[in-house]
């Protein structure tokens, strides 16, 4: 959804004119098309893409395919799927063979014989994006987020990790910076805490 919101406000459209527009397109329609492996995942919650019209699709795949049901979430999705679809890119795509050993990314330096890098390397800024639309929820007291970052690099990356809470309708309400930093094929858990808020939608 937050997606969609980004699309009306970039291109000045009413967002409501968009989801109507949207309603006449249907995923199940396009689902033949995919000869690809697939990992398809489901949320039996999920009041905005219902479980019944996923499943519609996701049976006229004819390509392998992965399916993942998670009977206590709604339009979320689980930390543990963005690390299967990780390591499914990274085994069938083979990425990392294919360009980043030879292209380095996030400042990661090429090594030369006739010069020595420095050890440490500012990464390039990723931005995450994460909109809770689990409408019915209510939140008492603290809420946090536990992040778990990776470097699968040969050297410490170092850079800023950041959240910022608005309203729905863009009101800026607070945000929090930490300094990272991730010694060479290493991994850390960050807590980031919110700080309460009164009811009501906030991203």
């Amino acid at each position: 959804m937050a997606d969609i919101q980004t699309y009306a406000r970039k291109h000045t459209l009413k967002i409501t004119s968009v989801l109507n527009t949207l309603d006449y397109f249907d995923l199940k329609n396009f689902a033949p098309s995919i000869k690809c492996k697939t990992n398809f995942a489901i949320g039996l919650l999920d009041k905005f893409a219902p479980p019944q019209t996923e499943l519609a699709a996701y049976n006229l795949i004819d390509s392998a395919k992965n399916l993942y049901v998670y009977p206590n979430l709604g339009h979320e999705v689980d930390p543990v799927l963005g690390a299967i679809n990780g390591r499914w890119v990274y085994e069938n795509l083979r990425i990392y063979e294919r360009v980043m050993s030879q292209t380095p990314l996030n400042g990661e330096a090429v090594s030369h014989p006739a010069s020595k890098a420095s050890s440490i390397h500012k990464v390039d800024e990723v931005e995450l994006s994460e909109v809770p639309l689990s409408k019915d929820a209510i939140f008492k007291g603290k809420l946090a987020y536990n992040i778990n970052l990776n470097n699968s690099y040969s050297t410490t990356q170092q850079g800023t990790l950041s959240y910022t809470i608005s309203t729905t309708d863009d009101k800026f309400i607070t945000n929090q910076s930490v300094a990272v930093s991730l010694p060479p094929k290493s991994s850390k858990k960050i807590q980031l805490d919110i700080p309460t808020q009164p009811v009501g939608f906030y991203k």
